[in-house]
């Protein structure tokens, strides 16, 4: 748990620097608009927690559909923060999908992420994740190996 908190005040970081200087990241200037939905878009992700469990897994749907249209470069940043904030057993094949489909424009930081959370959405939420790349196999194969170590040393 501590690792995905660490994450998100990772992604919320970049997003933020993002946000304040974007020509020193190369994005263009014109992209603020893009950043101030983002931010929207994040802000709203930081409240879901807040939600009622009734209304909690549409406004993840909702909140998905949304990332899907943001740019490919917030998107991901989006995505993952959406997964940490956002675990719901109604909406983790939303979740997983939004993540997917922002793979392919992915940095190769962001694909190993990505791919991690998408490993353990698939393996512990039994979400349907069609990613057959390199890194995600990887992942798959890294999470089976830490479950074998710790039921040999008798922790799950």
């Amino acid at each position: 748990m501590d690792f995905k908190r660490e994450r998100l005040a990772l992604l919320r970081t970049a997003i933020f620097l993002i946000m304040i200087q974007p020509a020193a990241f190369g994005f263009p200037e014109e992209a603020s608009g893009s950043l101030s939905v983002a931010k929207a878009i994040d802000q709203e992700i930081m409240q879901l927690k807040d939600l009622p469990d009734d209304t909690r897994a549409a406004a993840i749907k909702k909140l998905a559909q949304r990332i899907r249209r943001q740019p490919s470069n917030y998107a991901m940043a989006l995505a993952l923060d959406l997964a940490i904030d956002g675990a719901n057993e109604g909406a983790d094949q939303e979740i997983a999908d939004t993540i997917a489909q922002a793979l392919p424009e992915a940095s190769p930081t962001d694909i190993q992420k990505a791919c991690r959370t998408l490993a353990e959405l698939a393996r512990y939420n039994h979400v349907r994740v069609l990613v057959n790349t390199p890194q995600f196999s990887a992942a798959m194969r890294q999470l089976a190996e830490e479950d074998q170590h710790r039921r040999a040393a008798g922790v799950v």
